[in-house]
């Protein structure tokens, strides 16, 4: 069942888009991180920022659901996307393909791990790597690009 959600100022929010919000309960902490599921009135949140103070926080790699209320869309998920976390020793963990579940993988390590274990591996020293999409071209630059596409009927584009 596909759950429609909007953050706390009441813009769409959409699995794969970027957000910031706030855990609730006794270890509060700000987070920021891609939305992987949908749930009713709550968001599960990929967390990737920088590890936070404190084990019982939630750290980079944790599963959080948040609700509607605390949650910030960031900015839309076509500008970014979540590439995968970055180890000290050089390494780029990315979600594993064809597994179900949030296990990382890098093409030098023969094993799979879980987020946990990763960040446990590395001492919580993972940073997250967010890949930028390249910007869409205005209808005016295609234009002076190609003005063939005038006398095609491209002059709709300006309009």
């Amino acid at each position: 069942m596909t759950h429609r959600l909007h953050d706390a100022t009441g813009r769409p929010v959409t699995e794969g888009a970027a957000v910031g919000g706030t855990t609730s309960g006794r270890y509060q902490t700000t987070i920021t991180g891609p939305v992987l599921q949908l749930g009713k009135g709550k968001a599960k949140v990929l967390v990737t920022n920088h590890p936070t103070v404190g084990s019982l926080r939630a750290q980079n790699g944790d599963l959080v659901w948040i609700s509607t209320d605390r949650l910030f869309l960031i900015h839309q998920a076509t500008e970014r996307t979540f590439t995968g976390f970055r180890s000290p020793d050089g390494h780029l963990w990315t979600l594993a393909r064809r597994v179900k579940g949030e296990l990382f993988e890098t093409p030098d390590v023969s094993e799979r791990y879980h987020a946990t274990r990763l960040r446990g591996t590395y001492d919580g020293a993972l940073t997250p790597v967010w890949e930028d999409a390249p910007a869409g071209q205005s209808p005016v630059m295609a234009l002076l690009e190609n003005p063939h596409l005038v006398l095609r009927g491209g002059a709709n584009l300006l309009s």
